[in-house]
């Protein structure tokens, strides 16, 4: 294992894992189990830097894509699990990790969001949301939300990108709804849900973005209580969903109000 090539903005104890990633989903089980043993050894020996190898593989360009989306995987299986006490344990090492190498992480996912390919901005949006799911809580990451309204309301647009935010708003509301307190402000949570409105516009001529949109907008319904819960707030929403011109097909908008009152009529006991 190399280090990476200067100047190219790897964080501090980041080391070359292109070829290890590559070789650990290599037919061959003699060059993929030694690969895998590299790779955990690595990340045994030097925790932050194995997180930051990662990130900015991620964040590459001049990598491969399948490298790149691998790297992202491998990155987002470190921050959750299905066990409650791993995910515990993953959730302490992450915060142990210096805030500044923690901050470059997450500028290299946010930086990942806006690259080509598509499968590679998917694979961020992915890990983004399990970044907040454990930043957001603690007060952490105020530049997140700011940073997708900016990717969604650039000049021009740029359609996949605006793809990928979508994404990732989804996969953050979905985590944020699994939680029990509230972690975003209600200011916040207008600026998701303008966000998400403008990406099932009628005038948004991605199918893609707008089915992006619509998937976010049924994950905001678990938390965006006062905006589903007022039915004016609602239908507001609704209407302005696509215009005229039917951008969001009738039964997903009927999915996405039925899914707002059956969640408020649940927490009334209903």
């Amino acid at each position: 294992m190399s280090a990476p090539p200067s100047g190219g903005g790897a964080p501090p104890g980041a080391i070359e894992v292109t070829r290890l990633l590559l070789h650990a989903q290599d037919p061959d089980p003699a060059v993929r189990h030694q690969a895998e043993q590299q790779i955990a050894a690595f990340q045994e020996q030097n925790y932050a830097g194995f997180l930051g190898s990662l990130a900015y593989e991620l964040a590459n360009g001049e990598k491969p894509p399948e490298s790149r989306r691998l790297a992202g995987l491998v990155l987002k299986n470190n921050l959750d699990a299905k066990d409650d006490a791993r995910k515990s344990a993953l959730v302490g090492r992450w915060e142990g990790v210096d805030p500044s190498l923690r901050a470059s992480i997450r500028g290299a996912l946010l930086q990942a969001l806006a690259m080509e390919p598509q499968e590679v901005r998917g694979t961020a949006a992915l890990v983004i949301a399990k970044v907040a799911a454990i930043e957001l809580p603690r007060r952490d990451w105020a530049e997140l939300i700011p940073g997708l309204m900016a990717n969604m309301s650039a000049a021009p647009p740029n359609h996949g990108v605006r793809q990928a935010t979508l994404q990732a708003l989804g996969y953050v509301c979905e985590e944020m709804g699994a939680m029990r307190d509230d972690v975003l402000s209600p200011e916040q949570i207008n600026m998701v849900l303008t966000a998400v409105v403008s990406g099932m516009s009628a005038e948004e001529p991605s199918s893609d973005t707008r089915l992006a949109a619509v998937t976010a907008l049924q994950n905001a319904i678990e938390f965006a209580d006062h905006n589903f819960g007022n039915e004016n707030e609602r239908n507001y929403i609704m209407q302005h969903r696509g215009g005229e011109h039917g951008a969001v097909p009738r039964d997903e908008q009927a999915g996405v109000r039925r899914g707002g009152e059956v969640r408020h009529k649940g927490r009334l006991g209903c």
